[in-house]
């Protein structure tokens, strides 16, 4: 499923084109959970009402910590930072994420 979004996006989940890394997420909450998906007149996309970070749904069903994946022992880090500023790739976001950094899941995912 992951391997059919290939064009990333930069500071929203989705722009109608593309993804951010937390954007792949929340359409795979909307395709294999609930629906949240809505795209409104102008074409803008949100995912239960949230255009920019996770919305609370989706961050309880993956077992992330804060809307925008914060993690580090100083919460500095984030994978919407690494994604938008860093500019990595969805492998090099998903490398971080199967090493469960401190601080990005919560204790109980």
């Amino acid at each position: 499923m992951h391997r059919k979004f290939i064009v990333k996006t930069k500071e929203q989940l989705c722009d109608g084109v593309g993804y951010c890394c937390l954007g792949v997420l929340a359409e795979i909450f909307h395709k294999k959970v609930r629906k949240i998906k809505s795209i409104d007149g102008f074409g803008s996309v949100s995912y239960d009402d949230q255009d920019g970070e996770l919305p609370e749904c989706v961050m309880e069903w993956a077992g992330i910590r804060t809307s925008c994946g914060e993690f580090g022992r100083n919460g500095k880090e984030s994978l919407a930072l690494l994604n938008d500023e860093e500019n990595k790739t969805f492998e090099e976001i998903a490398d971080i994420i199967e090493k469960r950094p401190t601080g990005l899941f919560t204790q109980s995912a």
